[in-house]
């Protein structure tokens, strides 16, 4: 039996040429995990553990354009409460 280990996902510097100021209120994980320099599967989970702004219509998740690039530019995300 293998121990699970849980990673966190590092935000790098944005590699793929995506302006996210050009891009509508929302993108799509992949679009998120190409801006994120990170696998698909990899930026699911971080959208689930809360460490990229995500909102969800049904079961679709989408990345929320202006909470991530505040982010990526090196503001904290707060939590409300």
């Amino acid at each position: 039996m293998t121990a699970r280990v849980k990673t966190k996902v590092r935000v790098k510097a944005p590699t793929a040429e995506i302006d996210l100021s050009k891009e509508g209120p929302t993108i799509s994980i992949r679009k998120a995990s190409q801006v994120l320099n990170t696998g698909l599967n990899q930026t699911y989970a971080a959208g689930h553990r809360g460490e990229i702004p995500v909102m969800w219509i049904g079961k679709r998740m989408l990345v929320l354009t202006e909470p991530l690039r505040r982010q990526l530019a090196g503001e904290t995300m707060g939590k409300a409460g």
